[in-house]
């Protein structure tokens, strides 16, 4: 077998593992996004592992191109390559700062990581059971659907969240729904209807129209507050039924009720 049939074989293999590897990727980030889903037969869990091993087989295919290629390579590195020390260190921190901010931007901060990946059984919440509990804590409806929405962190849609991964299992808010952002804030009823938005400190902030249930449903669908103003742009817009935006509301009331 000569050289260029090698390297004609190792290329295609390296074009459909790279193809195969990122289509799972969108898969587990867009369709299967929790355990409880399941394509062509396999649930997430499992394809991961077809996705770890899909991984490994690319680097060994890639390690075979570089080796296939290595005079061509090592001539160009020659030839276009700065060798200072200085310039070799700038490049690779670069990268390293180009991939933690990626890593920053999708990743869950704080208290979401442990939502998103070792979420408790849903039986643990108190009150579990309704439909606003359900889309409170899983955003899937009654009929298992994820419920659609635009805008929020990046993460919210690759991780597959839901409103307690930023407002908290309490509904207090105080996590940072993106690593060095603001809070979200605290969306009990008691304190949506108050005309007064507690801080974190303790104090108020200035006035505001008290939310109503009009208004509430308004922020979650169109992300405007109740004086009209738009919110965070972290706050994602969904797309629910009357419906669940009813159960939903009733769900936040369920807040207050608790603390009594």
């Amino acid at each position: 077998m000569t050289r260029t049939v090698v390297n004609y074989i190792i290329d295609t293999l390296l074009a459909i593992t790279i193809l195969a590897t990122g289509f799972i990727g969108l898969v587990m980030g867009f369709v299967i996004t929790s355990d409880e889903d399941f394509l062509w037969g396999q649930s997430r869990h499992e394809w991961g592992y077809i996705h770890f091993y899909l991984s490994l087989a690319l680097i060994a295919f890639v390690i075979a191109h570089v080796a296939l290629h290595w005079g061509p390579l090592k001539l160009m590195s020659r030839r276009y390559v700065p060798r200072s020390f200085a310039a070799w260190t700038a490049a690779v921190l670069i990268l390293a700062a180009a991939a933690v901010y990626a890593g920053w931007r999708i990743t869950p901060p704080g208290a979401s990581v442990r939502a998103a990946h070792a979420r408790p059984g849903l039986s643990a919440f108190p009150g579990y059971g309704s439909n606003g509990a359900r889309i409170y804590l899983t955003n899937t409806d009654a009929a298992g659907r994820k419920i659609a929405f635009t805008g929020g962190p990046p993460w919210l849609a690759i991780h597959a969240g839901s409103c307690v991964d930023c407002h908290a299992e309490n509904g207090e808010g105080g996590i940072a729904v993106i690593p060095g952002g603001g809070v979200a804030p605290d969306i009990r009823y008691g304190v949506l209807a108050w005309k007064e938005r507690p801080s974190a400190q303790g104090a108020t902030e200035h006035e505001r129209m008290p939310y109503t249930d009009l208004t509430i449903k308004r922020a979650i669908t169109d992300g405007l507050d109740a004086d009209g103003e738009a919110l965070d742009p972290t706050m994602p817009h969904y797309r629910m039924s009357d419906q669940d935006l009813d159960d939903v509301i009733d769900y936040l009331k369920e807040f207050d009720r608790r603390r009594r």
